[in-house]
């Protein structure tokens, strides 16, 4: 649907909310990699990948919808929204598998 008319204040987050959205599709395809058996690294650098592409997409899509714009600034939010929250997500279980591979003194 065309954008629909926003008070200004949406309009200025809304390169926050795109980074916000992509970071949570990032984790969920990263969740589902890692669940499927996938090692770390080749879920983390599928789930930004896939992440990047379906924003891509997105953003072409928009090019033909009427009232909406094709925008390369939303899509690199969406980068960096996905690349963050991955990133993160790599760091926090590389630390917790790490703790958890130290054997426990007494």
């Amino acid at each position: 649907l065309p954008r629909p008319p926003s008070p200004e204040v949406l309009a200025d987050l809304d390169k926050v909310v795109h980074l916000l959205l992509y970071a949570v599709l990032a984790l969920l395809i990263l969740r589902a990699l890692l669940a499927g058996g996938t090692a770390l690294p080749a879920a983390a650098t599928a789930a930004i990948l896939l992440s990047v592409a379906y924003g891509a997409l997105d953003e072409l899509h928009q090019r033909w919808v009427p009232g909406r714009l094709c925008s390369v600034a939303d899509w690199l939010a969406d980068l960096g929204g996905a690349a963050l929250a991955v990133l993160l997500a790599v760091l926090i279980l590389t630390r917790i598998r790490t703790a958890q591979d130290v054997p426990k003194q007494p």
